[in-house]
């Protein structure tokens, strides 16, 4: 598998919001197996609870669960709405749909849910007691984890925490893509190697996209082994068309392997933070236009109700006169 290929696949990782929940799916099938072959060898009887108990407390989990995620999945839509209207649509997937805290407790809303329903059909005469202490665990944990999101949303929604997350992360990504410090005001500029005209430009192909991240070190390599200059054309976070300039090699890079030169980069269909920090700057500047744009419709909107207040009191002191 190939750099880009990797990326992308890790990308999805962390990005998706249902990667966690479907993942949770065949572990909660292996866990509650685990749980129903572990009970009889430990004949732990630590909850001694009834058939009726047993299933009260499972029925209970598995309605308490479906309307967590009903909830979770409708007040997500509500926040995806509010956070394009009213900050910037860039941060749907940067900061919403990406959130591990959202991604892990709807993980955990599934996760019970099927161990709990597992549960509840392996139960008819016998009350497997280890089993229904981890659903009582877990349900326990899903009321916790429902009112701990219930507060966390309402916190993240609020343009000064979008913008204080925004700002880290960019930090962040400024000191990882630019780790050398700056030299000073009073250090002299070296002057820009002029590379003239390229002996060979390699092409995008395939389907135009955004470049989302570059992999320096087989490039450096490269070009290194081949005493030539490999130049890449976009910069991370430009949108690159099919057949526009991707790199122009110099000298002794023209003859390296054109594969290598594309296993290096990987593109997509929206720009990341990973190694873009101006995308920091364009969701920062996206937010203050919506803002400045709210404040004008808000003062349009109050003059207009003001206006026929104010032509009232002019007629009356004019009947007054």
């Amino acid at each position: 598998m190939s750099w880009n290929q990797t990326y992308r696949l890790r990308y999805s990782v962390r990005s998706l919001l249902w990667i966690i929940p479907i993942i949770a799916i065949p572990l909660a099938m292996i866990a509650t197996r685990a749980a129903h072959w572990l009970d009889p060898r430990l004949q732990w009887t630590f909850l001694g609870f009834g058939v009726k108990g047993a299933e009260a407390l499972l029925q209970a989990t598995v309605t308490a669960t479906l309307s967590f995620l009903a909830f979770t999945f409708a007040s997500l839509l509500v926040a995806l709405q509010v956070a394009s209207g009213q900050l910037t649509p860039r941060i749907i997937a940067t900061i919403l749909l990406s959130n591990n805290i959202v991604r892990y407790t709807v993980g955990l809303f599934i996760f019970t849910l099927l161990f709990s329903i597992g549960a509840q059909n392996r139960m008819e005469t016998t009350v497997y007691q280890l089993p229904l202490f981890v659903a009582a665990v877990l349900a326990s944990s899903c009321f916790a984890a429902f009112l701990f999101l219930i507060d966390y949303a309402s916190r993240l929604l609020r343009p000064i925490s979008i913008l204080t997350r925004v700002a880290n992360d960019g930090l962040s990504v400024i000191e990882n893509v630019y780790p050398d410090l700056s030299r000073g005001p009073d250090a002299p500029l070296s002057q820009p190697q002029k590379l003239g005209s390229p002996d060979r430009v390699i092409h995008h192909r395939g389907s135009s996209g955004i470049l989302l991240a570059v992999n320096l070190k087989p490039l450096i390599a490269a070009a290194e082994s081949a005493a030539g200059v490999i130049e890449l054309a976009p910069q991370v976070g430009d949108f690159v068309a099919v057949d526009e300039p991707l790199f122009n090699l110099y000298g002794g890079a023209r003859v390296i392997d054109e594969e290598l030169l594309r296993n290096a980069i990987a593109f997509g269909s929206e720009r990341t933070m990973e190694q873009d920090p101006t995308f920091a700057f364009r969701i920062a500047v996206d937010i203050a236009l919506i803002a400045r744009d709210q404040r004008s419709d808000h003062c349009r909107a109050r003059n207009r109700s003001a206006a026929p207040h104010a032509a009232v009191r002019r007629s009356a002191q004019s009947s007054h006169r």
